[in-house]
């Protein structure tokens, strides 16, 4: 378990009701506030397989729906594709702009929270599969709803999750392309401390898989990992230009 990421703040912050995320000691959510720029549109492509062709519900329907979705998180202790559908169905009603924002405001408000509570009542040694599934749930949920840093942080726990505990199951433990891939969704959204950090988890796997020289690998897996160690040290750049900035 790990807590918040150190890192410089941003140029150019968003405002702290879009962006306020409770930190991770104390069984609640993991933040890694202070990175990025603004916030850039995020895509994390498994979230949209949940109920992409969900009808959007009139609009006296949708706060029923938001309702809905809240009392089920509020009931329950595990969580799935039925409440992402629900979610995504509340998030797709509204007359108007200001109203799907609205919702969504309300949504990603609802989400913290609730993760704050699911991750709280979780023991960390003891609910290793719950702990894992809640994170992987709310990871899709904050990707829905445009919460960037809070999904991210859910990913980023999740695979450290896996890592930790699943090294020796095939169908969990986490690849080096999985890292690469977090490490760049990272760098991407400007969260570039984090970005590093997931880089450093993914040689790490590469010197499980070669303890020895790089010259015992292929060609294709030099080529990748000279990949990780550039996106690495790019992301230490960008870092320490944006601790520059403010210092």
């Amino acid at each position: 378990m790990v807590g918040p990421f150190n890192s410089a703040s941003p140029t150019q912050p968003t405002p702290p009701n879009e962006r306020k995320n409770p930190l991770r000691h104390g069984g609640v959510i993991p933040s890694i506030s202070g990175e990025a720029s603004g916030e850039p549109p995020f895509h994390f492509k498994s979230t949209r397989r949940a109920a992409r062709n969900m009808p959007a519900l009139a609009e006296q329907d949708h706060h029923d729906a938001l309702s809905l979705f809240a009392s089920r998180l509020s009931r329950q202790h595990r969580f799935g594709d039925d409440d992402l559908r629900l979610l995504e169905a509340a998030l797709s009603a509204g007359a108007d702009v200001p109203a799907l924002l609205a919702t969504r405001s309300a949504a990603r408000r609802l989400l913290q929270q609730r993760a704050k509570e699911a991750f709280a009542a979780l023991d960390p040694l003891l609910d290793q599969g719950r702990s894992l599934a809640s994170a992987d749930f709310f990871a899709r949920a904050f990707a829905l709803v445009g919460d960037v840093e809070s999904c991210l942080a859910m990913r980023y726990e999740a695979l450290l999750l896996r890592d930790a505990k699943y090294s020796d199951n095939h169908h969990l433990q986490v690849s080096r392309q999985e890292w690469l891939t977090f490490a760049k969704d990272s760098l991407d959204n400007g969260f570039y401390t984090i970005a590093s950090k997931a880089c450093a988890h993914a040689t790490a796997h590469i010197h499980r898989s070669h303890p020895g020289q790089l010259g015992s690998t292929n060609s294709i897996e030099k080529d990748e990992i000279n990949d990780i160690i550039g996106l690495q040290n790019l992301a230490k750049s960008l870092s320490a230009q944006h601790s520059d900035t403010v210092s």
